[in-house]
């Protein structure tokens, strides 16, 4: 596993990192639904990651940008993970489930018990992770917009 460090996004100098990243996410997007979803949140930076009870993470590996997500507020007790994205050169090395993990841990200290979040059914691997962090498959949460979206949950404690 390459050497890889997580650490919170700044405002607005990581902006621009951001936007390639996130666009980098949705050109792997097939669903159009979704990518317009994720295209409204990408015009609006740093606005959908920069605020009270929300946080962005990066993962970078000397320097280099190799992935990030996301975490948002849904209610006062639960959280969306969000925008977990990997690039390819860093994939099947743990760089997801160390941001995935990172991400649980800032949400549980901003002091939500309960993480939600989305998939896509093309996306295996990350149901395969998502699988593997206990996450559950769940009922739509409020929020959910893209019909043929597969929900999960998990606990934070």
């Amino acid at each position: 596993m390459p050497e890889i460090t997580i650490r919170n996004a700044q405002f607005p100098s990581d902006t621009p990192a951001i936007r390639a990243l996130i666009g980098e996410y949705i050109a792997s997007i097939d669903l159009i639904a979704c990518r317009d979803e994720v295209e409204a949140g990408l015009r609006e930076m740093p606005k959908p990651y920069y605020a009270a009870g929300i946080g962005y993470f990066l993962a970078e590996n000397g320097g280099t940008l190799a992935g990030g997500a996301a975490f948002a507020r849904i209610d006062e007790t639960a959280a969306e993970m969000a925008r977990l994205f990997v690039r390819p050169e860093y994939r099947r090395a743990g760089v997801a489930r160390a941001l995935a993990t990172h991400v649980m841990r800032a949400a549980a200290a901003a002091g939500y018990r309960r993480m939600v979040l989305l998939s896509l059914p093309e996306w295996r691997a990350a149901r395969t992770l998502y699988g593997a962090l206990e996450f559950a498959p769940i009922p739509h949460y409020e929020g959910v917009a893209v019909a043929e979206a597969l929900c999960f949950a998990r606990d934070l404690s």
